[in-house]
């Protein structure tokens, strides 16, 4: 198995959150799998590339709460 590359991850976070308000990661990506432990370790990079937006980082078990918007909070 490879590592979903970070367009991937995107892409994906995209269709299962629908752009549509703030999500935890946890919910987008919620399976214990090891591909699911890389979408939500790629989802870090894109948070700390600004590509995906962490509001206030908001915490449920230890999880970032993100805006599903890739554009920033509101």
């Amino acid at each position: 198995m490879t590592m979903p590359n970070l367009d991937q991850t995107e892409g994906i976070w995209i269709g299962r959150a629908s752009d549509q308000g703030f999500h935890f990661v946890q919910d987008v990506f919620p399976g214990d799998t090891q591909r699911e432990q890389w979408h939500r370790a790629n989802c870090q990079i894109l948070i700390a590339r600004g590509q995906l937006w962490s509001c206030t980082c908001w915490l449920r078990n230890t999880s970032l709460f993100i805006s599903t918007s890739l554009s920033g909070c509101t």
